[in-house]
C-alpha cells in the first residue's frame, strides 16, 4: 500500500510493545489545520525522555501524509493503516501501556471501547463533542480539548489515561456490554468470521 511505510503489520505490532495509536478519522480534511495540530504536537511530545519505550503511530489521511514529516524513530506515519488490527492487538497483554488518541467519530470510539484499549478523544467538529459527553455519562473521562495539545498537555494526558482505573473499569464494563450486543447480530459475527477466515464456509448461521 502506496500510503502505509509498513509491509508487514502483525510483525510491526509484535516488534513494539508500548504504542500510542493517533487518528483524525475518515473525514480528516473537514477540520484539517485543527488535525495537523494535533500530529505535530503528539510528535513533539514523542521524543520527551518519559515517552521512551512507546512508539506513535499516526493515521493522517492520503493527503495529509504528504504534509507531516519525522526523522524520528519512534515515529510512523501512514495514510492508511489496519485500524481493527491495531486496536485488537493494543487489547493484548503484550501491549498493556498502550492507548489510542481519536477524533471520537462513533465508529472508532466503538471499536476502542470493544477491544478496550484505553483512549483520550479531542473532539475536532460534528457529532464528536456529544460522543464524548455519552462516554462520560458512562463514567469514562477521556476528553480534552483544543487549547491543551501541547507536547507537555499531551505527556500528561495519556499517563492519566492510562493510571485512570475509574473510567478503565467503566470501559471495561462497556466493553461487555457491545460484546454481547454484537454477538446477538448474526451479520456481524459473519463478517467477523469473513475477515478471519477470508470465506464463510465454515460459518455457522442461526
Amino acid at each position: 500500500n502506496d500510503e502505509s511505510p509498513v509491509n508487514d503489520w502483525d510483525a510491526f505490532l509484535e516488534e513494539h510493545d508500548k504504542i500510542v495509536f493517533v487518528t483524525a478519522g475518515s473525514q480528516i480534511l473537514d477540520y484539517k489545520d485543527k488535525a495537523v495540530i494535533l500530529f505535530q504536537s503528539i510528535i513533539g511530545a514523542m521524543q520527551a525522555s518519559d515517552m521512551n519505550g512507546f512508539h506513535l503511530i499516526i493515521c493522517a489521511g492520503s493527503t495529509l501524509v504528504q504534509e507531516l514529516s519525522s526523522g524520528y524513530d519512534n515515529v510512523t506515519i501512514c495514510g492508511w493503516v489496519p485500524q481493527h488490527k491495531i486496536l485488537s492487538t493494543l487489547a493484548q497483554s503484550k501491549h498493556k501501556g498502550s492507548c489510542a488518541i481519536i477524533h471520537g467519530g462513533l465508529a472508532t470510539i466503538k471499536e476502542c471501547v470493544y477491544y478496550e484499549v484505553p483512549f483520550l478523544v479531542l473532539p475536532l467538529g460534528k457529532d464528536q463533542m456529544d460522543n464524548a459527553l455519552r462516554l462520560e455519562d458512562c463514567g469514562i473521562n477521556n476528553r480534552f480539548h483544543l487549547e491543551y495539545i501541547k507536547p507537555k498537555c499531551l505527556r500528561y494526558f495519556i499517563n492519566q489515561v492510562l493510571q485512570d482505573y475509574k473510567s478503565r473499569l467503566n470501559l471495561k464494563k462497556l466493553s461487555s456490554i457491545f460484546r454481547i450486543a454484537e454477538q446477538k447480530h448474526t451479520g456481524a459475527k459473519a463478517i467477523a468470521h469473513l475477515a478471519e477466515n477470508e470465506n464463510l464456509d465454515d460459518f455457522e448461521w442461526d
